[in-house]
C-alpha cells in the first residue's frame, strides 16, 4: 500500500508578483525582460488588465517569419 501525499495548492508554484509587459512594448523589450529575470513567460497587460500571455516560443516563432524586425513589432 502506498502513502498518499496531499496535492499542494497552485499558490505554492505561482509567482506572487510576476513581471509583466504592456501591449505596446516591442519583441526586443520582451526578450530583454525574459533574459533579465530568467523567465520564459510574460503576462501581457493593457490598462491594468491581463489580456494575454507571451512565451519565449511565441517570440521565436514570430522572429522566424520573413521581414520581421523585433525592435519594431509591438
Amino acid at each position: 500500500m502506498s502513502k498518499q501525499h496531499p496535492i499542494p495548492p497552485i499558490r505554492k508554484f505561482m509567482s506572487d508578483s510576476p513581471h509583466t509587459i504592456g501591449v505596446e512594448e516591442t519583441m526586443q523589450r520582451a526578450h530583454q525582460v525574459m533574459r533579465e529575470f530568467n523567465i520564459r513567460h510574460l503576462p501581457v497587460m493593457e490598462a491594468d488588465k491581463l489580456v494575454g500571455m507571451l512565451s519565449d516560443g511565441d517570440l521565436h516563432l514570430v522572429e522566424s517569419l520573413r521581414d520581421v524586425d523585433p525592435t519594431k513589432v509591438p
